[in-house]
């Protein structure tokens, strides 16, 4: 019965440990934050990932998938969108707003993918579904709405304001980029890992092209630079490591498994598992914390119980 039930969830457990991911991810690429900008962070995780996945194919020997054209348009357009335009909002609103509420943000993914799923994919979600997805949703809220009055105070400015733009356009290019992922995916039998090397590679090819354009725009005669040139590479490298190899294969498995508002819904409760992070590094964490962490686990046992 187990070993039943770990089949038959494959799809949410790959959204969770996505989630786990990404986590651990968001902490160490906000302290990251004063050091580059989004679209490089964005671009420097991308080429990271590109490489690990590289190695990895060559080293399974797994060979490129027959495809359609239509499904190859999907999954590099899914880049464009999801990770070219949407990580790079994310990063933004992630050095504005901090790792919980740059997170909370994101489960707005959740509702918006099930909305486009049901429009253009024709997924339906029974009521179980929707109400655990808005369980958890208010688990996430509550666990990052946590916040003691002097910060609150504090981000009351401008700063606030273009964090909370960045985080919605974010959640906006995250749901439209899983729909197309979704529709490529339902469609063939690709290897995740292939599947999420043409994201990375449209996603990248984009930034370099915009890169590249404004050069030669702004700054036709200043000498040739590097762009990753003074950066912390260490660090940025374990980031893009886990995040995005790790957490984009696992999103793409979710995507394949299951529903895709279900698998954005799980994808969201990041915040969840930052508190034990934070407690394991010596924060102080509130009893309405750990009350939201309760009910956004309720929520996904809502969510797994509809297969």
């Amino acid at each position: 019965m187990f070993v039943n039930l770990l089949i038959n969830s494959l799809g949410e457990i790959a959204a969770l440990s996505a989630a786990s991911i990404w986590a651990f991810t968001a902490i160490v690429d906000n302290g990251l934050g004063q050091k580059i900008s989004p679209w490089k962070m964005t671009l420097l995780k991308a080429s990271i990932g590109i490489v690990a996945i590289v190695l990895t194919i060559l080293w399974q020997g797994i060979g490129f998938p027959i495809l359609n054209p239509v499904s190859i348009g999907f999954l590099l357009l899914s880049g464009v969108i999801g990770i070219c335009f949407s990580d790079t909002c994310y990063f933004q609103a992630l050095y504005c707003l901090g790792p919980r509420r740059a997170l909370l943000l994101q489960t707005l993914t959740s509702p918006f993918s099930a909305l486009l799923a049901y429009a253009y994919l024709h997924e339906s979600l029974s009521l179980i579904n929707w109400l655990g997805m808005g369980v958890t949703l208010v688990g996430v809220a509550w666990v990052i709405g946590e916040e003691n009055s002097e910060k609150s105070h504090s981000n009351r400015s401008p700063k606030l304001q273009t964090g909370i733009i960045f985080g919605v356009l974010a959640s906006m290019g995250q749901a439209i980029g899983a729909v197309l992922s979704r529709a490529a995916l339902t469609q063939t039998s690709i290897n995740p890992l292939w599947s999420t090397l043409l994201r990375l590679s449209a996603g990248v090819a984009v930034l370099l092209l915009w890169y590249f354009l404004q050069k030669r725009k702004h700054f036709p005669h200043r000498k040739q630079q590097k762009i990753f040139g003074g950066l912390p590479m260490g660090t940025v490298t374990i980031s893009a490591f886990f995040g995005t190899f790790v957490g984009g294969c696992l999103q793409q498995t979710a995507f394949k498994y299951t529903a895709t508002g279900v698998a954005q819904a799980l994808c969201a409760t990041s915040p969840a598992f930052i508190l034990p992070i934070a407690m394991w590094m010596g924060e102080k964490v509130s009893s309405r914390a750990i009350q939201g962490v309760l009910i956004a686990f309720a929520g996904i046992g809502l969510l797994l119980g509809h297969v």
